[in-house]
């Protein structure tokens, strides 16, 4: 390389990607000068940051705007142009595509490149394998690509958690069909109703009470001041709709399942099920169902901010399918991944990014 060369290219900005780091940045040529017919060049230097790590791209600003739509197959036959904000589209044809996702209940063997293993259902019924599947979108937390059952994308309107209680039916409903859980759920229901609590279960599991002639679960929920958001086992992570379609109806959840239940939802929102006996759980709802001030208790959140919910699912304003194309765009053009926020990293730099800067004289790039 030539010191012209260098110098033309230096004058332009250039975009350093990294796998953590997307950094924008610029470097000026400092003057060389040349004496009689043998060039020397002087004692110039240059400064290199130092702090970004070894680049895995280096692209022209300018030429991001080439930079093509990603293209995703899915098994569950979607296709769409998603919105996004990359180019992003579905397809039900396998072939030139970016990923392939596989929805999936258990393993499945898959010779795919750049497969996706996404599963909605505890791995306590269909343990999760990732063997052979470059990536995992599940409603694990460590997933690189989240897919929990709460995304604000599709938690307004009816179903905005934060609609005011209008329930006055001092019971609480029960929605299963599984009646074979991995936790017990079924004895819960048993034991609180003798111990005086009205149960009403809709549902096939534990059926006893006429449910109205629709299916919509949050105007079944409305009316009763608690729901038994009973998960069918107690897995980490693993929270599905039932609490937050409570949330949404104004009822009190009465949760069992998720160790970690309270990252998962407002805080002070629900009874954690887990906390009580069976007997005291019943005491505990008695006790709410004759102080109103208790009970409403339960509910002061909805006038709070909320931060550490909203933070925690911030990222879900956008669909599962949008952010499973940011992580192949990412991993496309080789930027990183931020997997708070689910989307590419692309940081302009601050100063102190660039403190430790070692110094390379001009006359070494000759030799290139």
């Amino acid at each position: 390389m030539t010191v012209q060369e260098y110098e033309r290219r230096t004058t332009h900005s250039v975009l350093r990607v990294d796998a953590g780091w997307a950094l924008l940045t610029r470097t000026t040529g400092t003057s060389t000068t040349s004496t009689t017919s043998t060039t020397s060049t002087t004692s110039t230097t240059r400064k290199v940051s130092e702090n970004l790590r070894p680049t895995r791209k280096v692209v022209n600003v300018e030429d991001l705007q080439t930079y093509k739509s990603i293209k995703i197959y899915s098994n569950l036959n979607i296709v769409r142009s998603e919105p996004c904000d990359i180019p992003c589209e579905y397809t039900n044809d396998e072939d030139g595509v970016d990923a392939y996702v596989y929805e999936r209940r258990g393993f499945v063997r898959t010779n795919r490149p750049h497969s996706v293993y996404m599963q909605m259902e505890g791995e306590h019924y269909y343990p999760i394998n990732l063997d052979g599947y470059e990536v995992e979108n599940t409603y694990r937390w460590s997933s690189p690509i989240l897919k929990p059952y709460y995304e604000l994308i599709h938690y307004s309107g009816e179903k905005n958690i934060m609609n005011k209680p209008e329930g006055y039916i001092n019971g609480m409903t029960f929605l299963a069909r599984n009646c074979n859980s991995k936790n017990n759920r079924e004895e819960w229901i048993r034991k609180l109703r003798s111990f005086g609590i009205r149960v009403d279960s809709m549902s096939s599991c534990l059926h006893d009470t006429p449910k109205p002639p629709h299916d919509n679960k949050i105007e079944i929920m409305k009316p009763y001041k608690f729901h038994a958001a009973f998960e069918n086992g107690n897995v980490i992570d693993y929270i599905t709709e039932k609490v937050y379609l409570a949330l949404a109806a104004g009822t009190l959840p009465v949760y069992l399942g998720a160790p970690n239940i309270q990252d998962f939802v407002p805080k002070g929102s629900i009874i954690d099920a887990s906390q009580f006996t069976f007997e005291s759980l019943a005491s505990h709802l008695k006790e709410c169902m004759t102080n109103e001030t208790l009970y409403q208790s339960y509910f002061t959140w909805k006038n709070e901010p909320n931060t550490a919910f909203v933070d925690r699912f911030a990222f879900t304003n956008v669909s599962t399918e949008c952010r499973t194309c940011r992580y192949f765009y990412a991993k496309k053009y080789g930027f990183g991944w931020d997997h708070k926020y689910q989307k590419h990293i692309l940081t302009i730099p601050t100063p102190s990014m660039f403190e430790r800067v070692p110094v390379v004289n001009v006359e070494d790039l000759q030799s290139e």
